[in-house]
């Protein structure tokens, strides 16, 4: 029974010296990484601490990113929530999307260029053919729209017709065409006006104009 005290008391001592050896045992390894760090060079203390600098104006710059688009996020929320008030005000009619001649010319184009593996499409927006990555020069295209834009069959442009009709007789019609054909034809696409008077010799004149399409292929 004597032997069997001793042993339970052996083993308390031990628990006990262990247990408050822990605290010191930290000490020592916090005072070793100080030690080692006052040791290291100068350049390279240097780039940790600039590391960690590097960390700490990250995380600052990616937080008011953060916020920048949180701002934007409101801005468009809010324009988009005028515009439903407005639009709930109002109601709209439907109209047809091609006038008389212009849907009679849609029929000779898309006769025409079927046999040709090309597709017509009518009443395109530019902003959709036409891109730029500085937004505000895209605005001045994106608004506009073309009369018919032929495309291949993976939908690339290869043509822009324009019908001069009725509504291209006012002066700024033409100046506002003018910006079509400069855009159209700086992307490298074909950029063709098809008066009321050629209708009369219209198979004519889209033979010319395929020929271009051919010739710049």
């Amino acid at each position: 029974m004597l032997l069997d005290s001793w042993s339970f008391w052996i083993i308390i001592a031990i628990v006990i010296i262990w247990y408050f050896s822990k605290p010191n045992k930290r000490k020592e390894d916090k005072h070793s990484h100080a030690v080692t760090s006052s040791h290291l060079p100068n350049n390279q203390r240097q780039n940790e601490n600039k590391s960690a600098s590097n960390l700490d104006t990250t995380s600052v710059s990616e937080i008011e990113g953060r916020n920048t688009l949180s701002d934007k996020d409101d801005e468009k929320l809010q324009f988009y929530e005028e515009q439903l008030n407005q639009v709930n005000q109002y109601t709209y009619t439907s109209k047809p999307l091609l006038n008389h001649s212009e849907v009679k010319l849609y029929w000779v184009l898309v006769n025409f260029f079927k046999s040709k593996q090309l597709l017509v499409f009518a009443q395109v927006n530019l902003g959709q053919l036409l891109g730029h990555h500085d937004n505000d020069v895209h605005a001045i295209i994106n608004s506009k729209r073309v009369d018919f834009c032929i495309t291949n069959r993976r939908y690339l442009p290869v043509l822009v017709i324009e019908y001069n009709g009725k509504g291209h007789n006012q002066a700024y019609a033409q100046q506002r065409d003018q910006i079509k054909q400069k855009a159209v034809e700086g992307a490298g696409i074909i950029f063709e006006a098809i008066e009321p008077k050629d209708m009369n010799i219209i198979n004519q004149k889209l033979d010319n104009i395929y020929q271009k399409i051919m010739a710049s292929n």
